[in-house]
């Protein structure tokens, strides 16, 4: 510790007194130690911390050795897109460098980090210089300071932000003042906030770059005035002019009096070094700050823009007035001037920097050649005979000319800048604030993915999120202010906005519209607008609200966050303040011919729009996820495929999903490689496509494109795409990246759909090899999106393409005029809210099939159809036993997916989502050849009529490449042995859910058994939604007697012979059964002929004596556990190799990567 002590001393004495490269200082309480002295740089300079050789630039960290220090960085941050840059301020190439501080690194004992450099006083000869940089702070409530420290001791801060900024790249001109040209020391610190310092939530980045450093004062910018460059900026305190008595004055923040209350920081750089405009008034003082001459000659509209801050005892007015004419400059008589904007004794904004701006000339009014305008400080009315002083502050003054409107508080896109809104007021916690938020930032899983304004990820808008609060259970809360609006008294006002929000499982959220108005009082002054408590999420929503205006006003938005983790997120666009009645109601959608509809009637599988009477309108249901019509001739096809399709795509690096054209055959460039075309190029369309070579640095991750909203799906949608996926020798790698597309809802995200890379060599095929896939999504309701995210491989050559995406069946059922009759004498089912006619049988059987769930009320299936278990839980509905002493293995109840990879289903059948419960016969280990049972059987069933009404619907699932088969059988109670298979499925069916009817006929009281026969590693089967018929009767099992055959020509069988998928038939060759095992196979569903099932092994006798043995029993078990030791050495020995590679054209799960490594790296939420 003491030569590290001695170490920083003698650095930072190197620091004050500019060494060579060569020089050194000796320390002479380390004998023979001796420390270098940096360098100082020569003046002007510019640091772009691209050059790893020198990472920091011109600067020393004081910090090396900690954690906790600036760093040179490329690329996204460690942390992004949570918090820090996606790139360095110049480009997003992922070599453009800057300096990063991650305050994660931070501990309780180590909370700065700074870097300096020495200005030494041989290099400038101006009485001041100019520090240029750009700075990001996105994230925990941090602070970046800029500070000077002469050589006389004197040390200044002279740039300070604190908290979230917003994500985005700032620039920042600091003027330093040196009247009397010393040396000194600039220095750049970021610090964490002391109290959540190394903790997981506090990942608060701070960035910078682009540092340039001039002798000389920063030149004022073009129309602004930030009272940085050592003068009022072209401004000139009149005190000649008519009733004006007190100056203006040029001031540093830090220097202003006491009257002047709690300012102490200037707007532009928020430290007491900084500079603004300050006058102090009394009694019938007047102050008045006057412009230039500004040259009207443009019929466009002027604006002025500016910032202020009033102390104010009593009644005090701040006006803005102008003057026009062709003979100025001139003697003015202000008193003649027009009034355009004032603020006074009634109404007083919140402490600290408020917003406002006036046009002075409108577009296309007639007007003179010249202007003059002015700020004018007075006193209003005196309070009480006694002389009060006021205090007034402007700073950062800017004259706007444009065509359209861009300042007219408080309405606001949030495209260029925040219109004045500031997120300030008693209400605000640092961290949470509101920022303005750019689209193509989000991470992807949470938060608008496009502005309202655009519809595009390039758009902005004001965020308010729960990611960086030091404690998640807390209240978190914001407020966003608008600046001052003037109405007329009593006027009829209309406020609307646009909000977007998204929140976590056992969060809850409030967000509250408050007219702040001042002159009324505290009480009366404060009247709650819209109070939206947990509101509608995942999609933009608009909202307005009519009030009357009783004088001057804010707009308030309050947001909170209660039980609230990281990832809540409250986003709002789009601000417009009218006057009139609000004409159109919130949260509706505008129907082509004019009319409104909610907005949860859009994309619902219905056309509502047509209500009015319309027959041709269904711009409701257009924009409901198919793409399949971008043209590749479309001059600017990226920006407009979410304003053509409405999906959008967003990603957290350069990995990401880009719109391709089609190419023409001529066209060799890199873009056009591969695919060349889409899969139907008949048109001419492009496609999607995730290049891995666009991101050579980043490994397993992601980019998503987004459908639009979606409100309704039925029984039968399905979702069908097209897709190409392509990695050179994937055979050499263990993970060669997938397609994963997922039903995202509002706080939950299902997988339906798991693509892997086909095995395509340049040898054997044509890299523009498109696959078809179509999954069905079944009946699903509320508001959710489909997501298509693709995992880039850990190498970095190949894609992933997708094409003609199709939402099929997804409108509501209409009615069949053919089914009238047979829906009349009930031969079918009539449907009574669509109107439609289904099967008898299609009732209560977990499957709407009428559309509006009639044939699936619980309160009718209940009464109607009483033996029905969905699998919600593990008790099997209090009526399935999973104890059958023939079971070697059991079934298991699950809520996800099953935990073998590429096996077994992703969701269940009854709500199509995770979280649901099914049952599964679990593979087992070992070889495909070796089969096990698992038996699900029933209670006793009373006998069925002779007209076999007595039927039993179920949902079965058989997915892998080493499936087994499924039976059911009926046998007698009190009997381990059943009959014939009345239903037989084997192999391999693919990811889908399938239905499956039996119809049972027996004379005799009877159970029901599912029989799933499964091996190898890869044959999980399931079974949901088992349900039976009305006329199906439970028995009086306390008459059965104790063995009851099941028909008259058939018998039962010992289930210790069967051999998967075979069909038993009577014979007299066993004695001990009455039966044999054949291989002879009629199945009720046709096996998937693209299966990799072996064949059926011959069935083998096994002698009597070796199974009934004890002696015989140790033999086997020691042969098993030999067995099984072989099996887990050549498993070891094979972890992490891709495994075999399907059949091309069979679409089939990511077989390249390890089940636990896919959960680990890619949080599916499976």
């Amino acid at each position: 510790m003491v030569l590290r002590s001695h170490f920083f001393a003698s650095l930072l004495l190197g620091l004050l007194f500019c060494g060579s490269d060569e020089s050194a200082a000796h320390d002479e309480t380390t004998p023979g130690s001796t420390t270098k002295m940096p360098k100082c740089p020569s003046v002007p300079f510019n640091c772009t911390f691209s050059d790893k050789a020198t990472p920091l630039c011109v600067f020393t960290s004081l910090s090396e050795d900690s954690a906790c220090k600036w760093r040179q960085n490329e690329g996204p941050s460690p942390n992004f897109p949570n918090t820090g840059p996606p790139s360095g301020h110049i480009s997003k190439d992922t070599a453009d460098g800057y300096l990063l501080f991650e305050s994660n690194k931070c501990t309780k004992t180590e909370t700065t980090a700074t870097i300096t450099t020495k200005i030494d006083n041989a290099q400038i000869e101006k009485p001041s210089q100019c520090l240029k940089f750009y700075y990001f702070m996105y994230g925990g409530p941090n602070s970046l300071d800029v500070t000077v420290k002469f050589k006389t001791g004197v040390e200044r801060k002279e740039f300070h932000r604190e908290g979230n900024q917003g994500r985005r790249w700032f620039p920042a001109y600091v003027t330093i003042d040196n009247p009397q040209n010393e040396t000194y020391k600039l220095s750049f610190t970021a610090k964490a906030r002391d109290n959540i310092v190394h903790s997981e939530t506090n990942l608060g980045d701070i960035a910078i770059d682009d540092i340039d450093f001039s002798d000389g004062g920063c030149k004022a910018t073009k129309d602004l005035c930030d009272f940085e460059s050592g003068n009022l900026c072209g401004f000139t305190s009149d005190t000649s002019a008519t009733g004006a008595n007190v100056a203006w004055t040029l001031t540093k923040a830090g220097n202003l009096s006491a009257s002047f209350g709690k300012i102490k920081t200037d707007h532009t750089f928020q430290t007491s070094e900084g500079h603004v405009a300050s006058c102090e008034i009394k009694g019938d003082e007047v102050a008045r700050l006057v412009s230039e001459l500004v040259n009207t000659t443009e019929t466009k509209n002027y604006h002025i823009t500016f910032w202020y801050q009033i102390v104010s005892l009593g009644q005090m007015s701040l006006r803005v007035n102008y003057i026009t004419g062709d003979s100025l400059p001139a003697p003015i008589q202000w008193d003649e001037t027009i009034p355009i904007w004032s603020i006074n004794n009634t109404f007083s904004p919140y402490a600290g920097w408020n917003f406002a701006s006036v046009i002075v000339l409108a577009a296309g009014e007639g007007r003179a050649d010249k202007l003059v305008y002015a700020f004018e400080a007075s006193e209003s009315v005196r309070e009480g005979g006694r002389e009060q002083v006021y205090s007034f502050v402007l700073d950062d003054i800017t004259v706007v000319i444009s065509d359209d409107d861009p300042y007219n508080p408080p309405n606001c896109d949030f495209e260029n800048g925040e219109c004045g809104w500031t997120a300030a007021g008693p209400n605000n916690n640092i961290g949470n604030n509101w920022v303005n938020f750019k689209a193509e930032y989000n991470l992807g899983e949470y938060g608008p993915y496009a502005d309202h304004t655009r519809n595009s990820s390039k758009g902005h808008f004001m965020m308010f999120s729960s990611d960086y609060e030091s404690n998640p259970g807390a209240v978190q809360k914001g407020s966003l202010w608008s600046p001052k609006v003037s109405r007329p008294r009593s006027a009829t006002v209309c406020f609307s906005f646009w909000h977007y929000t998204y929140k976590d499982r056992g969060a809850n959220m409030d967000l509250s519209l408050t007219l702040h108005e001042p002159a009324l009082g505290a009480s009366a002054g404060n009247r709650t607008l819209i109070q939206l408590t947990d509101p509608p999420q995942n999609r933009w929503t608009f909202v307005n609200v009519s009030f009357e205006a009783r004088g001057d006003y804010q707009v308030v938005f309050d947001s909170s966050f209660f039980n609230a983790s990281r990832g809540n997120v409250i986003a709002l666009d789009d601000f417009q303040d009218k006057e009139g009645a609000c004409d159109v109601h919130s949260g509706t959608f505008k129907c082509t011919n004019g009319d409104a509809i909610p907005y949860a009637e859009v994309c619902n599988g219905r056309y509502d729009c047509r209500k009015s009477g319309s027959n041709d309108d269904t711009s409701d249901e257009l924009m409901c996820g198919n793409f399949t019509s971008l043209s590749a001739n479309h001059t600017d096809a990226v920006l407009n495929i979410t304003s053509a399709t409405g999906y959008f795509i967003t990603s957290p690096t350069n990995f990401k999903w880009v719109y391709t054209p089609h190419c023409d055959t001529s066209d060799t460039t890199e873009d056009c490689r591969y695919p060349t075309s889409g899969h139907n190029d008949t048109f001419n369309l492009g496609y999607f496509k995730a290049d891995f070579a666009d991101s050579p640095n980043a490994t397993s991750t992601y980019t998503y494109l987004h459908s639009p909203t979606i409100h309704r799906l039925f029984s039968t949608t399905s979702l069908s795409f097209w897709y190409n996926i392509y990695t050179p020798r994937p055979e050499n790698h263990s993970d060669t990246g997938a397609l994963i597309v997922s039903l995202q809802m509002i706080s939950t995200k299902t997988s339906i759909a798991l693509v892997d890379v086909t095995a395509i060599n340049d040898s054997d095929q044509p890299l523009s090899h498109w696959q078809h896939h179509n999954v069905t999504v079944g009946r699903i309701e509320g508001e959710f999106h489909f997501l298509f995210q693709a995992r880039k491989a850990r190498i970095h050559q190949g894609f992933i393409a997708i094409d003609e995406i199709l939402i099929e069946d997804r409108m509501l059922p209409v009615p069949d005029p053919a089914d009238e009759i047979a829906c009349k004498n009930k031969t079918l089912w009539h449907c009574d809210v669509t109107r439609i006619c289904i099967e008898q049988d299609k009732r209560c059987d977990f499957t709407d099939d009428c559309g509006e769930r009639e044939d699936e009320s619980e309160t009718d299936c209940q009464k109607t159809h009483p033996f029905r278990c969905s699998f919600d839980d593990e008790s099997l509905c209090g009526f399935w036993k999973n104890d059958h002493p023939k079971s070697d293995v059991r079934w298991i109840h699950t809520a996800s997916r099953t935990p073998t990879a590429y096996s077994g289903p992703l969701r269940d059948h009854t709500t199509g989502l995770k979280g649901g419960g099914y049952i599964h016969a679990p593979s087992v280990n070992g070889s495909v050849l070796e089969r096990h049972k698992a038996v699900l059987y029933s209670p006793v069933f009373a006998s069925t009529e002779e007209n076999g009404h007595c039927w039993m619907r179920f949902y079965y699932h058989m997915f892998g490449e080493h499936m087994g088969s499924l039976e059911v059988i009926t046998g007698i109670e009190s009997s381990p042995n059943f009959s014939s298979p009345l239903f037989n499925a084997r192999g391999n069916h693919g990811d889908h859910w399938l239905r499956g009817s039996v119809n049972l006929v027996s004379s005799a009281p009877f159970r029901v058994a599912f029989i799933a026969t499964v091996g190898g590693v890869r044959s999980d089967l399931a079974l949901d939604d088992i349900s039976f018929s009305p006329k199906c009767r439970l028995y009086d099992t306390s008459t059965v007697p104790t063995l009851l055959p099941v028909t008259s020509t058939s018998r039962p069988i010992d289930l210790s012979s069967a051999r998967p998928g075979t069909t038993i038939q009577p014979t007299s060759t066993n004695p001990a059964t009455g039966y044999t095992v054949t291989d002879s196979v009629k199945s009720t569903v046709s096996s998937d002929t693209t299966s990799s099932n072996p064949a059926t092994p011959p069935v083998e006798q096994v002698p009597y004596g070796l199974g009934g043995g004890a002696i015989a029993g140790i033999v086997i078990g020691l042969l098993i556990v030999l067995a099984g030791g072989f099996v887990l050495l050549v498993l070891y020995s094979r972890k992490g190799t891709s495994g075999s590679i399907m059949p091309r054209g069979v679409w089939s799960r990511d077989r390249s990567t390890n089940y636990e490594e896919f959960t680990d790296t890619e949080n599916l939420e499976l």
